[in-house]
């Protein structure tokens, strides 16, 4: 990862709000960033197959639950690409399912999120996500 310039955040969230939300928590948390949003899995595979692995981004954040393509799908194809393998993966979801958490971590997930049901607790994850990134760059 590169130590100068914003963070490269990769997003695969269908949900809009969700992501409006997180730019707010990474302003919040002081996190310089350029933020790649793609809606769907299908737009998300297309993604990482063509341009992903040239630029690495920074950290890949990641809803399970995408209409088209899976997140699991998408985890495994990050785990299996040279150039994706090594890239923070922090999957943020509304899914509580223990099969969901242990696949993930099977998947070699960084960090699995429940997305905080209240503002105050999603603005702390901009907190979370810049502690994450200073690891990365240290």
């Amino acid at each position: 990862m590169a130590t100068n310039g914003p963070a490269r955040i990769l997003m695969f969230e269908d949900n809009v709000p969700d992501v409006y939300l997180l730019r707010e928590a990474l302003k919040a948390a002081g996190v310089e960033f350029h933020l790649t949003h793609i809606g769907d899995g299908e737009q998300a595979l297309r993604f990482l197959e063509d341009r992903a692995a040239e630029a690495p981004p920074d950290l890949v954040l990641m809803d399970l639950n995408l209409p088209k393509i899976d997140g699991q799908v998408l985890l495994e194809h990050i785990r299996g690409s040279p150039g994706l393998e090594r890239v923070p993966v922090m999957v943020f979801t509304s899914s509580e399912s223990p099969a969901d958490r242990r696949q993930a971590s099977a998947l070699g997930v960084d960090h699995y999120l429940t997305k905080p049901p209240d503002l105050e607790q999603f603005m702390r994850v901009g907190e979370m996500i810049r502690e994450l990134l200073e690891r990365k760059r240290a």
